[in-house]
């Protein structure tokens, strides 16, 4: 994952992140009948059980599944389960850019689950697109728990309902499922479950609305404040409303590298690297950019191995 301060959200009354040592010792029987029908059923028939087992425990509407595309630019729903006045919502979120909901993805990559109530004023502009999804399921408190395997995020279960909270127990035990989960899903001779059949887009917000951009595309990510500067390919500039701190979990691993607490690259567009001041001083050169980038000393080792230096 790419390194940058402070993964997680501001506070906010609505939000609430979790842990697994924050939650109450007393456990469940959960990750038991969850382990019973991973090693019963076949895999996708099994976490469909799952979730429909958590689900009708804990009373939630929609218990569901989303996993990330390979580079993490895209989500979908794989599994839903519904009570029967709960609509699916599924076709909205199938290959949907990681970026629409990217308040609820930067605490879930840096393993914490999500509680989010009902209460949505004085939320932050980035977490427009989440709140207008939540208004359009009758607006209900939803808890995500991160999947997590070989250290990355790759997928993240979801319950919700417009009756209850989760107390810290049940929020345990989900942990402990969505290991089994992730073991069994992404482990050694797991399938890889299908990915999407286009490139996936990641989606940039400017004054002039938003577009859509290919990873290879974008060029770097400085830092502006308490908004980003993208430069792309093409010579154009968007100065999207997210905070910087929010690209390092949302841009594809394999492509991109943070060099400096206030800018991300693309090592596609990596011409080289200088050394100055007997090598003290680093600078990178990059296509599209007339000023190479300074490369801080944290981040230089990393440099050095995603480059083969």
């Amino acid at each position: 994952m790419l390194a940058g301060p402070d993964l997680l959200l501001a506070p906010h009354p609505s939000y609430e992140f979790l842990a697994p040592a924050d939650c109450d010792a007393a456990d469940l029987d959960w990750s038991f009948r969850a382990a019973r029908l991973l090693l019963a059923e076949p895999a996708d028939a099994a976490i469909a059980a799952i979730l429909r087992m958590i689900g009708e425990a804990s009373g939630s509407d929609r218990a569901w599944m989303v996993e990330y595309g390979d580079d993490q630019t895209s989500i979908r729903n794989t599994f839903v389960e519904c009570r029967c006045h709960a609509g699916p919502h599924v076709p909205a979120l199938q290959d949907a850019s990681a970026t629409m909901f990217a308040e609820l993805h930067r605490p879930l990559a840096a393993g914490r689950a999500v509680m989010i109530s009902r209460r949505t004023e004085g939320r932050p502009p980035t977490a427009r697109p989440l709140q207008a999804e939540m208004r359009r399921q009758a607006d209900p408190t939803i808890l995500a728990v991160p999947i997590v395997h070989g250290g990355r995020l790759r997928a993240a279960l979801g319950f919700e309902t417009v009756h209850r909270r989760w107390p810290g127990a049940e929020v345990r035990a989900l942990f402990r499922c969505a290991e089994l989960v992730a073991l069994v899903r992404y482990g050694r001779g797991a399938g890889a479950p299908d990915g999407p059949d286009r490139s996936p887009m990641i989606h940039l917000r400017g004054i002039r609305g938003t577009r859509g951009v290919e990873p290879d595309a974008i060029v770097c990510l400085r830092s502006a404040r308490n908004r980003t500067d993208i430069l792309l390919a093409d010579g154009a500039r968007v100065v999207d409303p997210r905070a910087f701190g929010l690209w390092s979990s949302l841009l594809p691993l394999a492509r991109f590298v943070q060099v400096h607490r206030t800018a991300i690259v693309n090592l596609r567009h990596v011409r080289g690297v200088r050394r100055e001041r007997d090598a003290t001083c680093w600078f990178l050169e990059v296509r599209h950019l007339d000023q190479p980038l300074s490369v801080s000393r944290p981040y230089r080792a990393e440099l050095k191995a995603r480059l083969g230096l």
